[in-house]
């Protein structure tokens, strides 16, 4: 048998040269966080915390947080709103807590006055140093704050002073200036009204002046079969003037 011819050897092709995998990106990968924004999220942590223990009534808790929001600030006017809330939270705890009073009334001045050194510029820590001044019993002061701010542009500003420095009128605030004319006369009339009715002015009270007017129209009636005198009937007048007056 002849040979069998041989096959053609092919050629091998060389493989190509193994390649590396480049690496896998991820999509959206948050940076670093740098100082700086750290301090700002613990801040805005502590404002938040503050704000939840404000609204349990929490208020000496809640002073202590807005202070520790205040520190991590960076801007000197954001620092300023953090102690107005921290002079706000002061303030309101002095209000709950009479025995306490003072103390918390002198921390929420010294709050008010950081906030000012801030930003003097500041309305609201302006009105809570008037506030301030009423919770520690320098009522000019306080007046003198409040009425410099009646008429502040900011509608609500001028609204919360008109309304805090209403409350410091002589009829509200015994220390203060003497009742006008006007008052005296109606205390006056109301003690006489109660006089007619055989009343104290401590027994001033409704059932103690429809007891006494029906007191004193019984013993009217009981002696209707007698010719009413003269004094009589001015006592039985000035009964039912008094009960209805009163």
């Amino acid at each position: 048998d002849p040979p069998k011819p041989r096959a053609a050897a092919t050629k091998r092709r060389p493989s190509p040269p193994l390649l590396e995998t480049p690496a896998k990106r991820t999509r959206g990968a948050a940076p670093a966080t740098t100082t700086e924004e750290k301090l700002i999220g613990d801040a805005d942590d502590a404002r938040a915390q503050a704000r939840q223990k404000f609204a349990a009534q929490d208020f000496v808790g809640a002073a202590a947080l807005f202070a520790e929001h205040a520190a991590a600030c960076r801007d000197p006017k954001d620092a300023s709103k953090a102690r107005a809330d921290e002079a706000a939270a002061w303030l309101s705890a002095g209000v709950a807590e009479p025995a306490n009073r003072r103390a918390h009334a002198e921390k929420a001045y010294e709050a008010t006055q950081a906030a000012l050194t801030l930003d003097p510029t500041h309305v609201r820590a302006r009105l809570r140093l008037g506030k301030v001044y009423v919770l520690l019993g320098d009522l000019d002061k306080a007046r003198e704050a409040l009425s410099s701010l009646a008429d502040h542009p900011d509608a609500s500003v001028a609204r919360d002073a008109r309304k805090a420095h209403a409350r410091l009128s002589p009829q509200r605030n015994p220390m203060g200036s003497p009742p006008s004319t006007r008052t005296r006369l109606r205390r006056l009339a109301a003690a006489q009204h109660l006089a007619a009715l055989g009343l104290a002015p401590e027994q001033c009270s409704t059932p103690n002046v429809k007891t006494a007017h029906r007191t004193i129209v019984a013993r009217v009636d009981t002696k209707s079969k007698q010719p009413q005198t003269a004094a009589t009937r001015a006592r039985l007048r000035a009964a039912q003037e008094a009960y209805d007056t009163l």
